[in-house]
C-alpha cells in the first residue's frame, strides 16, 4: 500500500558537475528509536523455545522449571506465560495463530512482514528470494492473511495487504541495492566489509594472513625485510579505516528492522518478521541490536530467518559470523532460523507457521550499568531438551549527553516547529499514470546560508533527511532516513551555494488523510529544522 523512495544523489547535484567522493549518500529505512530498553524498563523478556531430543517445540512446563542466570547470577522470574499455536483447521493450513494459554478469542489473520535484504544479498540470493516469495504468495498465503514487502534500502515496501498482485508486483521491483561507500579501490589488498569487520575483531587469521600475504605481492617490490614485516600492521590499519567507513551498511540494516518492527507492531493478530537475508556483521551495534529485540518481544512479534545465499561452500566461520544477528534475533524471539537448504520455497512456509508452542519469561534487572549481560535459561529437573532464547541483553545506563540521532527521534516525535536550517519543503499529491496516488515531497536548501567546515581543500558537511509519515490520528505507516555527506572543492561550493541542494521524497499512498514530519539536521552547527504537513488526497 505505501512505499517510500528518496532520490539525493542524483538532485543534490542537479546541474553540478560534481568530482568522485564530494557529495556520498547514505540511507534507509527509518522509525524513531525507543530508549534502549530494557532495563530501564524494569523488566527483560525472554522468550524462550523447548525442542526435545528430536528437535520439536515441547511444551507443558511451567513457572518453576525454569531458572534465569544474568551474568551468572540467579534471578527471580516475575512473568511467565506459554504460548501455544491454536490447532489448524483443514482451509487454514499451513498456517496457525497464537493463543495465549489464558482464554482469549484467536485472531482472524497472520500479519507477515517479508524482509528482503536487498543491500546485502547477491544477485542469486535475490533471485532465490524472489521465487520463493512469489510462491509463498500464490500458494501458501490464506484469505485471512495480510502481508507486507519490505526492503533493507527502502526503494521497494508494499503495506500489508491481502492483494497477491500488489506484493507480487513489488516482488518483481527488487533489484540489489549494495551500499559501498567511498572503498579505497586505489589500495591493495582491497577489503569488503566482511574482511574488514573480522580482521579488526581477530575473528579470522587464515583470512587475515590471505591479505598479508597479498600486500606484501602488492606493496613490497623486492624481498624487502623492512617492507614485509610492515604489512600486518597495515592491513590491520587498513582494516580498521574500512571498518569504520562501511559499518553503517549494518546500522541501516538494523534501523530498517526497527521501523517493520513498529509497523508491525501496530497489527492486531499474529504477527511474524521473516527476514531472508544471507546475514551481515554487527559487532558494536549490540545495543542497537537487543533495541529491535526488545521491541519485537513487547509486541509478540516472532523474528524468522532464512538464509538466502542456501546451500553454499562458504567457511564455517564466514557462515557463522555473517548468521549471527540472524540466530540471535530468532532465537530471542521464539522464531526459527533456517539455514543451508535450497529448498527456500518449503522454507518460507514452515517459518511463516506460528510455532506450536513457546515461552515468555521475565525478570527484574540489576541497576543500569550500561553493560552488555550474557542471560542463560535452564531446566535443572528436566534432562533431555535444549532451549533456544536470547543470549543477553544491554543494560542501558541513563543517557545524560543527547545523541545527535536521539535528538532527530525526539524531534521527529515532536510536533514543533524549528527553522535551523534554510530549507523550504513543498508537499503535493499527485495522481500517477497508473491510477494510483504519491505524495511528492522537494526540499531545497539554501547552501549560501549553510555553514561547511574546511578540512583539507575542502570544505564539508552533513545533511541529515528524517522523514516519517502517519496517518491522521498521528500513527506511524513509514518513515526514511538517508544522510548526505558533503565533501566539496571550491568550483562545487560555489555552484551548490548558487544553486541550491535539492532533494526528492515520495511516498506511494492510498487515498486518506496524511502528515509528513520532516527533520533535517546539519552537522557543523548541529542546527535543526523541523515541520509537520497537512495531506489529504481526496
Amino acid at each position: 500500500m505505501l512505499a517510500a523512495l528518496l532520490s539525493l544523489a542524483a538532485l543534490a547535484s542537479r546541474g553540478i558537475a560534481v568530482q568522485p567522493g564530494e557529495v556520498r549518500i547514505r540511507y534507509g529505512l527509518y522509525a524513531p528509536q525507543p530508549p534502549p530498553i530494557s532495563a530501564e524498563a524494569n523488566l527483560v523478556e525472554v522468550a524462550v523455545t523447548v525442542l526435545d531430543a528430536h528437535g520439536r517445540p515441547a511444551g507443558g512446563f511451567s513457572r518453576d522449571d525454569f531458572r534465569i542466570l544474568d551474568n551468572g547470577h540467579l534471578q527471580p522470574v516475575t512473568f511467565f506465560s506459554e504460548l501455544k499455536a491454536a490447532a489448524p483447521s483443514p482451509q487454514d493450513s499451513p498456517g496457525a495463530a497464537f493463543e495465549s494459554s489464558a482464554p482469549s478469542r484467536q485472531p482472524a489473520a497472520r500479519f507477515i512482514a517479508l524482509f528482503v535484504d536487498d543491500t546485502h544479498i547477491n544477485q542469486f540470493g535475490l533471485g532465490k528470494a524472489r521465487a520463493a516469495a512469489t510462491r509463498f504468495i500464490q500458494d501458501r498465503m490464506l484469505p485471512q492473511d495480510r502481508v507486507a514487502l519490505f526492503t533493507g534500502s527502502g526503494a521497494v515496501t508494499v503495506d500489508f495487504t491481502a492483494d497477491r498482485q500488489a506484493l507480487l508486483a513489488g516482488l518483481r521491483r527488487l533489484i540489489m541495492h549494495p551500499q559501498r561507500g567511498d572503498r579505497g579501490l586505489t589500495v591493495c589488498p582491497v577489503l569488503s566489509t566482511y574482511d574488514a569487520y573480522v580482521i579488526t575483531r581477530h575473528l579470522d587469521e587464515a583470512l587475515r594472513q590471505t591479505r598479508i600475504a597479498e600486500a606484501i605481492a602488492c606493496n613490497c617490490i623486492s624481498p624487502d625485510p623492512k617492507c614485509v614485516n610492515e604489512q600486518p600492521a597495515y592491513v590491520q590499519t587498513l582494516a580498521e579505516t574500512t571498518w569504520a567507513m562501511l559499518h553503517y551498511e549494518s546500522t541501516d540494516t538494523l534501523d530498517a528492522l526497527s521501523a517493520i518492527v513498529r509497523r508491525l507492531a501496530a497489527m492486531p493478530g499474529t504477527r511474524i518478521l521473516t527476514m531472508l537475508s544471507p546475514g551481515f556483521p554487527a559487532g558494536g551495534l549490540e545495543q542497537k541490536l537487543n533495541s529491535v529485540i526488545d521491541a519485537a518481544l513487547r509486541a509478540r512479534i516472532a523474528i524468522n530467518a532464512l538464509d538466502s545465499e542456501g546451500l553454499t561452500t562458504q567457511s564455517g566461520p564466514r557462515k557463522r559470523i555473517l548468521g549471527a544477528v540472524l540466530a540471535e534475533t530468532t532465537s530471542a524471539t521464539g522464531g526459527q532460523f533456517l539455514k543451508n537448504t535450497n529448498d527456500l520455497t518449503g522454507a518460507l512456509a514452515d517459518l511463516n507457521a506460528a510455532p506450536r508452542v513457546s515461552y515468555l519469561l521475565g525478570f527484574s534487572p540489576p541497576a543500569p550499568d550500561g553493560t552488555y549481560h550474557h542471560l542463560s535459561v535452564k531446566l535443572p529437573d528436566r534432562a533431555g531438551f535444549h532451549l533456544e532464547t536470547r543470549p543477553g541483553y544491554f543494560a542501558a545506563a541513563p543517557q545524560h549527553v543527547e545523541t545527535a540521532r536521539a535528538r532527530i527521534d525526539r524531534e521527529v516525535l515532536s510536533r514543533d516547529r524549528i527553522d535551523g536550517v534554510p530549507v523550504s519543503v513543498r508537499v503535493a499529491a499527485l495522481l500517477r499514470h497508473d491510477g494510483r496516488y504519491s505524495i511528492d515531497v522537494r526540499l531545497s536548501i539554501d547552501a549560501a546560508h549553510l555553514k561547511f567546515a574546511r578540512k583539507e581543500k575542502r570544505r564539508v558537511q552533513e545533511l541529515t533527511f528524517a522523514s516519517v509519515l502517519e496517518d491522521a490520528g498521528g500513527d506511524y505507516i513509514a518513515g526514511k532516513l538517508a544522510v548526505m555527506d558533503l565533501a566539496l572543492t571550491p568550483p562545487s561550493l560555489a555552484e551548490f551555494q548558487s544553486k541550491g541542494i535539492h532533494a526528492a521524497l515520495t511516498f506511494d499512498a492510498p487515498k486518506g488523510s496524511y502528515l509528513l514530519r520532516l527533520v533535517v539536521r546539519e552537522a557543523v552547527d548541529n542546527h535543526l529544522s523541523a515541520s509537520t504537513t497537512p495531506i489529504a488526497i481526496p
